[in-house]
């Protein structure tokens, strides 16, 4: 996110920052961007994780404490998945 670069954050803080509020798509397999639930999510889930963000609503405090919880989104959908919420 460039906003976050110019408050003068390095790329790799920027990047952790975008992986930690939005999925990051890719093959799951591939662990130079991520290990464990940290691995990217596979394109076939775009459209679940869609409708799972939609239905937890704006401004949602529950969703954001999920969110801050976990290393990365992608580990909180990976965690969602397990639960049977996605």
């Amino acid at each position: 996110d460039f906003a976050l670069l110019k408050q003068g954050k390095s790329i790799e803080e920027s990047l952790d920052a975008v992986a930690k509020h939005h999925p990051v798509f890719g093959n799951p397999e591939d662990i130079s961007h991520g290990q464990g639930d940290d691995r990217p999510l596979p394109e076939e889930l775009k459209d679940r994780i869609n409708i799972y963000v939609e239905k937890q609503g704006l401004g949602n405090s529950e969703f954001k404490k999920k969110i801050d919880s976990t290393s990365t989104f992608n580990a909180l959908v990976r965690q969602e998945i397990r639960n049977g919420n996605i």
